[in-house]
């Protein structure tokens, strides 16, 4: 399948986004992918579709989004058990209840 921005090179990033009960299907090759934002390095784990973290899909033609500088700020932890949300992502599981409401 060749890539929906570009038109040249062969798409490797297959995204599927339903919205309002509309499936829209978006094909990228590995640069326009990265010119999009889409860093994927390896598969994508349940906890980052979960929490919205592996990107959305751009419309074909659509200008890529300028990259937004990292914010300074406390690290998200959980109050009772202190899961940090980067550990939460690496092992895909919650501490304890209370990590519900805090991710």
């Amino acid at each position: 399948m060749i890539c929906q921005r570009c038109h040249e090179r062969e798409a490797t990033l297959h995204l599927t986004t339903v919205t309002d009960g509309e499936v829209q299907k978006l094909h990228l090759c590995e640069t326009c992918a990265d010119k999009a934002g889409f860093t994927v390095e390896g598969p994508v784990s349940v906890s980052d579709l979960l929490l919205g973290l592996a990107g959305g899909a751009l419309a074909a033609g659509d200008p890529a989004p300028a990259p937004k500088p990292p914010l300074k700020r406390a690290v998200p932890a959980c109050p009772e058990c202190g899961l940090t949300l980067a550990q939460f992502k690496k092992r895909s599981r919650l501490g304890c209840p209370a990590c519900y409401e805090a991710f």
